[in-house]
C-alpha cells in the first residue's frame, strides 16, 4: 500500500511499537535489529518502513538507526503524509538504491 509496486529486493517492517511503559529499554532497536537480520537472511538487501511524516521524533529515530528517508507521500485517499525509509543491509546491495 505505502510502497506501491516495487522490486522484491526488500523486506518491509510494519506495525513496530513499544509500550510507553517499556520505553528506554532499547526494545525498539532490538526488534529492528531482529527484523533486519531476518530480512538479510532471506537474501533481501534492503529493509523498508514508513511512519507519519510529521512525527519528527520517530523520523529522527529511524535515521539514527541507519535508515535513509527516501520520500514523503500522500497515499490515495489518505489524510496523512507518510515518510518512507530504507536501509541497505550489510553490503548485499550493489548500488545506492532509492525506492520509487
Amino acid at each position: 500500500y505505502t510502497w506501491g509496486k516495487t522490486p522484491e529486493d526488500a523486506g518491509y517492517i510494519h506495525g513496530l511499537r513499544v509500550r510507553r511503559s517499556e520505553a528506554g529499554k532499547c526494545l525498539g532497536r532490538a526488534m529492528l535489529a531482529w527484523a533486519e537480520h531476518e530480512i538479510a537472511r532471506a537474501g533481501r538487501p534492503y529493509a523498508r518502513l514508513d511512519c507519519i511524516a510529521s512525527n519528527a521524533r520517530l523520523c529522527a529515530y529511524y535515521e539514527r538507526a541507519g535508515y535513509k528517508r527516501c520520500a514523503d507521500i500522500l497515499p490515495d485517499e489518505a489524510e496523512t503524509t507518510l515518510a518512507r525509509f530504507e536501509k541497505q543491509l550489510t553490503n548485499q546491495g550493489a548500488n545506492d538504491h532509492d525506492a520509487q
